[in-house]
Protein backbone atom coordinates (compact mmCIF):
# COMPACT_ATOMS: atom_id res chain seq x y z
CA UNK A 1 0.00 0.00 0.00
CA UNK A 2 0.98 3.77 -0.05
CA UNK A 3 0.78 4.43 3.39
CA UNK A 4 3.80 1.46 3.64
CA UNK A 5 5.60 2.36 0.89
CA UNK A 6 5.67 5.96 2.66
CA UNK A 7 6.75 4.55 6.01
CA UNK A 8 9.25 2.59 4.07
CA UNK A 9 10.65 6.01 2.62
CA UNK A 10 10.75 7.74 5.58
CA UNK A 11 12.74 4.70 7.45
CA UNK A 12 15.50 4.67 4.84
CA UNK A 13 15.52 8.65 4.68
CA UNK A 14 16.08 7.88 8.18
CA UNK A 15 19.21 5.76 8.07
CA UNK A 16 20.63 7.66 5.23
CA UNK A 17 20.88 10.62 7.35
CA UNK A 18 22.14 8.69 10.06
CA UNK A 19 24.72 7.34 8.03
CA UNK A 20 25.82 10.67 6.85
CA UNK A 21 25.47 11.84 10.15
CA UNK A 22 27.79 9.40 11.51
CA UNK A 23 30.52 9.70 9.13
CA UNK A 24 30.51 13.71 9.76
CA UNK A 25 31.07 12.77 13.55
CA UNK A 26 34.29 10.75 12.72
CA UNK A 27 35.74 13.45 10.05
CA UNK A 28 35.04 16.21 12.72
CA UNK A 29 36.62 13.75 15.33
CA UNK A 30 39.57 12.58 13.18
CA UNK A 31 40.13 16.60 12.55
CA UNK A 32 39.85 17.11 16.02
CA UNK A 33 42.49 14.65 16.95
CA UNK A 34 44.68 15.69 14.37
CA UNK A 35 44.83 20.01 15.59
CA UNK A 36 44.69 18.20 18.94
CA UNK A 37 48.11 16.41 17.99
CA UNK A 38 49.38 19.57 16.08
CA UNK A 39 49.21 21.66 19.13
CA UNK A 40 50.85 19.14 21.55
CA UNK A 41 53.74 18.92 18.75
CA UNK A 42 54.13 22.46 18.62
CA UNK A 43 53.71 22.81 22.54
CA UNK A 44 56.00 20.54 23.32
CA UNK A 45 59.00 22.11 21.00
CA UNK A 46 57.94 25.65 22.23
CA UNK A 47 59.22 23.87 25.97
CA UNK A 48 61.92 22.72 24.25
CA UNK A 49 62.83 25.53 23.23
CA UNK A 50 62.31 27.27 26.44
CA UNK A 51 64.46 24.59 28.23
CA UNK A 52 67.58 25.00 25.50
CA UNK A 53 67.21 28.78 26.09
CA UNK A 54 67.06 28.42 30.06
CA UNK A 55 70.11 25.92 29.94
CA UNK A 56 71.94 28.60 27.58
CA UNK A 57 70.79 31.31 30.14
CA UNK A 58 72.06 29.47 32.86
CA UNK A 59 75.93 29.62 31.12
CA UNK A 60 76.68 33.05 31.21
CA UNK A 61 74.88 33.37 34.89
CA UNK A 62 77.25 30.65 36.49
CA UNK A 63 79.95 32.81 34.54
CA UNK A 64 78.81 35.75 36.34
CA UNK A 65 78.69 34.09 39.81
CA UNK A 66 82.28 32.91 39.13
CA UNK A 67 83.40 35.91 37.69
CA UNK A 68 81.85 37.96 41.05
CA UNK A 69 83.43 35.76 43.48
CA UNK A 70 86.67 35.58 41.79
CA UNK A 71 87.56 38.79 40.16
CA UNK A 72 88.12 42.55 40.76
CA UNK A 73 86.10 44.93 39.67
CA UNK A 74 88.60 45.95 36.84
CA UNK A 75 88.14 42.04 35.37
CA UNK A 76 84.39 42.25 36.05
CA UNK A 77 84.37 45.76 33.98
CA UNK A 78 86.48 44.16 31.04
CA UNK A 79 83.40 41.07 30.60
CA UNK A 80 80.41 43.78 31.41
CA UNK A 81 79.63 44.07 27.80
CA UNK A 82 79.96 40.91 26.28
CA UNK A 83 77.67 39.72 29.35
CA UNK A 84 75.34 42.02 28.54
CA UNK A 85 75.13 41.35 24.85
CA UNK A 86 75.46 37.93 25.96
CA UNK A 87 71.92 37.82 28.12
CA UNK A 88 70.20 40.24 25.40
CA UNK A 89 70.52 37.49 22.63
CA UNK A 90 69.05 35.21 24.82
CA UNK A 91 66.17 37.27 26.00
CA UNK A 92 65.35 37.63 22.23
CA UNK A 93 65.23 34.63 21.28
CA UNK A 94 63.16 33.23 24.49
CA UNK A 95 60.13 31.98 22.90
CA UNK A 96 57.02 33.92 23.33
CA UNK A 97 54.80 32.74 26.56
CA UNK A 98 51.54 33.68 25.53
CA UNK A 99 51.77 31.60 22.05
CA UNK A 100 49.40 29.10 23.67
CA UNK A 101 46.22 31.39 23.70
CA UNK A 102 46.74 31.18 19.91
CA UNK A 103 46.07 27.65 20.01
CA UNK A 104 42.70 26.99 21.40
CA UNK A 105 40.57 24.17 19.96
CA UNK A 106 36.37 24.51 20.29
CA UNK A 107 33.88 22.77 18.67
CA UNK A 108 31.17 24.98 17.29
CA UNK A 109 27.51 23.97 16.42
CA UNK A 110 24.16 25.48 15.85
CA UNK A 111 21.51 23.13 16.81
CA UNK A 112 18.90 25.68 15.60
CA UNK A 113 20.42 25.48 12.34
CA UNK A 114 20.58 21.93 12.04
CA UNK A 115 16.85 21.71 13.43
CA UNK A 116 15.86 24.15 10.49
CA UNK A 117 17.96 22.35 8.00
CA UNK A 118 16.62 19.08 8.85
CA UNK A 119 13.28 20.11 8.45
CA UNK A 120 13.62 21.35 5.01
CA UNK A 121 15.71 18.62 3.73
CA UNK A 122 14.11 15.69 5.50
CA UNK A 123 11.39 15.06 3.50
CA UNK A 124 7.71 15.39 3.64
CA UNK A 125 4.16 13.99 3.26
CA UNK A 126 2.41 14.90 0.65
CA UNK A 127 -1.17 14.02 -0.33
CA UNK A 128 -3.34 14.66 -3.40
CA UNK A 129 -6.60 16.67 -2.85
CA UNK A 130 -9.61 14.72 -1.68
CA UNK A 131 -11.90 13.78 -4.19
CA UNK A 132 -15.04 15.68 -4.66
CA UNK A 133 -18.03 13.46 -5.09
Amino acid sequence: TQYHKAQHNINETYNFYRQLLEERKHELIKELDNAFTEKQTILTNQMQKIDDTLTRANQPLDFSDRLFKNSSTTEILIFKKQLENKLNTIIQIMPDPNMHSAFEIEFVSNFQAIQTGVRNTFGYVRTSPEMTT
